[in-house]
Formats: structure tokens, C-alpha cells, sequence
């Protein structure tokens, strides 16, 4: 993926990643050269317009999300599917598409908790059956960490702590 890449080339000193366990399969094969340092992970649920018919479903089936025409998601929440109509890391263009009640964004529970579940109009549901997402840091396996990028990861962790997730 792009920030495995970019890590490899040395663009950047350490990369943040998610990945489902199909993605893991398919990308994170054995990198002898990089340091895969798990985080935390999370399940995905769908965010959708409380005008959507599909809001009225308690839970979301994947078979659902499968066959809708109407999915668009954060970077590549769920890559299986052929049915993406848009695919965006910019928060506001998601907010503003899924309000419109033409989309429905597939996202960890914590993104949601976090960016989305003020914004008037939008729910979330989980989906069924269970999707996990992975997350991870990356680095080259040399050099070692810096002074800084060794502070910024201590953040990194506390931050996670506070994000209360739910044990999976």
C-alpha cells in the first residue's frame, strides 16, 4: 500500500495503517526491512443518513453493504467490495455526501465516535457479521527510533488509551 511504499522509499520516517484481515492477507506479507508495531484495532460500522431506508435496520448486514450501490469509504475501509462510488480521507466531503442520504461510509467505531456522531442527521450501525480493522505503525527496522519519533509513539499510545475501545 501507499504507506508501506513510502516507508520503504524512505519519504517518510513512520507511516500509520489499517488494514482488515483480507488486507493483511493480501499486503502485509513478511517485510524483513519494516517493523509492523500493532496499535490497536476496532470493528467498522456503517454511517448512513438517518433519511436513508437503511437506517431503520438496527444492524447492517454485509450482504447489505455487498449489494447497495450507495458505499463510499474512508481510504479502503472495505476493499472487497465493487460497489465503491467514492473513496475519501477528507472528513467534511464524507459528511456532506452521506447527509445527502446518497452514501453510506464504512468506518472503524472509533472514527465515528470521534468525527462523526455530532453531526445531526448521521447514525451509525454495526455491521454483521462482525468486521475488524487492524491498525498499525510502520518503520524501517533501521535505523532505531529517534528521541522524537520515540516521544511521539508514548503520545500515540496514551492517545489510544484514551480512546476506550471495546475489547474485540
Amino acid at each position: 500500500t501507499e504507506v508501506l511504499s513510502l516507508v520503504k522509499a524512505q519519504k517518510v520516517a513512520m507511516g500509520f495503517c489499517s488494514y482488515t484481515p483480507k488486507q493483511q492477507e493480501d499486503y502485509l506479507v513478511p517485510h524483513s526491512d519494516l517493523i509492523l508495531q500493532q496499535l490497536f484495532q476496532d470493528r467498522l460500522v456503517a454511517c448512513l443518513s438517518r433519511k436513508s431506508p437503511l437506517a431503520i435496520n438496527k444492524t447492517l448486514d454485509d450482504a447489505i453493504l455487498s449489494s447497495t450501490n450507495q458505499v463510499c469509504c474512508f481510504s479502503s475501509a472495505i476493499p472487497d467490495a465493487d460497489n465503491i462510488i467514492a473513496i475519501s480521507n477528507n472528513i467534511a466531503v464524507q459528511i456532506d455526501i452521506i447527509l445527502q442520504g446518497d452514501a453510506i461510509a464504512c468506518m472503524p467505531t472509533h472514527a465515528f465516535n470521534r468525527c462523526f456522531s455530532e453531526t445531526k442527521g448521521l447514525v451509525s450501525r454495526p455491521i454483521t457479521p462482525v468486521k475488524i480493522t487492524q491498525f498499525y505503525a510502520v518503520r524501517l527496522a533501521q535505523p532505531k527510533l529517534s528521541p522524537m519519533q520515540s516521544t511521539f509513539m508514548q503520545y500515540v499510545e496514551k492517545q489510544i488509551a484514551n480512546l476506550h475501545l471495546p475489547l474485540i
